[in-house]
């Protein structure tokens, strides 16, 4: 992840608009998500990046040549949801999202602000937590598209070490749960998975233990200033 933004950011290549917007359109396509970019010139569609299915979305995309996260990409990725919304869900449900490589001072009191008054979630996601997820996709935690969707559906502003926690912690209990019952819908870690079908208990007890090791992992690869240390991310 440190090589990724190395590379990617300011201080390497300083990924324009196409290199890192199809990045992110193929980050959720990984994900099991039908993504399209849908933000270059001559689009039709504002969202720079829009997931048609299972759900609807319109992500705003702000590459490292453009820089953070701001307020305005806020508003921009409400209006991408609705005009995904239109194009595609009839006017329907849309989720809207930005990724970008940091967030802006006043991003997130932002985000609260619109939530609070207009009942509309907009996660703020920079990319390495995007990429973050996407690893352990395709390593030993592979997630399907309800999953991604909590990204959408349960988060709203600055989506930090914290948030990223409970992402993966609901992902534990869902996984938790179909053990119990028997429809699990991924495959799971290897050590579980060589026990499921003969011993859910076990296959239970070993899934924690996973848990407890990438809980623990968080904070090397994360180690996140308090959302406070910038004024414009405080809560209040």
């Amino acid at each position: 992840m440190d090589n990724f933004e190395a590379r990617s950011g300011r201080d390497g290549l300083n990924w324009d608009q196409d290199r890192y917007y199809v990045w992110v359109r193929n980050c959720f396509r990984e994900l099991g998500l039908d993504a399209a970019y849908t933000g270059s010139a001559g689009k039709l569609k504002r969202a720079d990046v829009t997931v048609r299915s299972p759900f609807l979305a319109g992500v705003e995309v702000k590459s490292p040549a453009e820089g953070e996260i701001t307020v305005k990409a806020i508003r921009q990725a409400v209006d991408a949801a609705r005009e995904v919304a239109e194009a595609f869900g009839k006017g329907g449900k849309s989720y809207p999202a930005v990724v970008g490589p940091e967030i802006a001072r006043g991003a997130h009191s932002r985000a609260l602000s619109w939530a609070r008054n207009y009942g509309i979630k907009v996660p703020l996601i920079r990319g390495r937590y995007l990429l973050y997820i996407l690893l352990k996709h395709k390593t030993y935690l592979p997630q399907d598209p309800a999953d991604v969707e909590r990204l959408f559906k349960d988060y709203n502003g600055w989506f930090g070490h914290d948030e990223l926690e409970r992402y993966l912690r609901d992902y534990f209990t869902v996984r938790r749960e179909q053990i119990r019952n028997g429809n699990v819908s991924v495959s799971l870690a290897s050590t579980v998975q060589s026990v499921l079908g003969r011993d859910p208990d076990k296959a239970v007890v070993l899934l924690d233990r996973v848990q407890e090791e990438t809980v623990a992992e968080l904070t090397q690869c994360f180690p996140d200033p308090h959302r406070t240390a910038r004024g414009g991310y405080a809560a209040k």
